[in-house]
């Protein structure tokens, strides 16, 4: 919340963006480093080695960085979804928005949770971040052929 808090702060002070796909890229490709330092710092190796101070810090500034730039990321989308829809269909829109991220949300719990049981806790999000990396490029590359 700090750090979502913090790039809410920081996207009110800056002048509004004219090259929203090159914010949102830059803020995904953040998140997905974010995630793959979690991946790579929780090796097994790592955790005999490095410090519980380490991981205490390391993850508060971790969380923090993924806060500002999910502001980043979230903001500019919000706003222009409400620039660009109708105000009489505004309220479906955010609805089914709304809708679908509530159902997604206990899928990806149970896949997650699936998947821990099956496979090392650490390579979740080494393969996350790698696949949220490639979905990135892919949607960034197709914005600006269309730009």
């Amino acid at each position: 919340p700090a750090g979502m808090l913090m790039g809410s702060l920081v996207l009110a002070l800056l002048p509004e963006r004219k090259n929203l796909a090159l914010t949102l890229y830059i803020s995904l490709l953040t998140i997905s480093a974010y995630i793959f330092i979690t991946g790579i710092i929780v090796l097994p190796f790592l955790l005999r080695i490095l410090s519980k101070n380490f991981y205490f810090f390391a993850n508060i500034f971790l969380i923090l960085i993924a806060g500002i730039s999910s502001s980043f990321a979230n903001i500019p989308i919000l706003s222009l979804l409400q620039k660009n829809i109708p105000a009489d269909l505004r309220g479906r829109v955010f609805g089914l928005i709304s809708s679908m991220s509530s159902f997604m949300e206990p899928v990806g719990m149970f896949l997650a949770g699936l998947l821990v049981d099956n496979v090392p806790v650490y390579i979740l999000p080494l393969i996350s971040a790698v696949f949220l990396t490639l979905l990135t490029n892919y949607i960034y590359s197709g914005l600006r052929s269309e730009a």
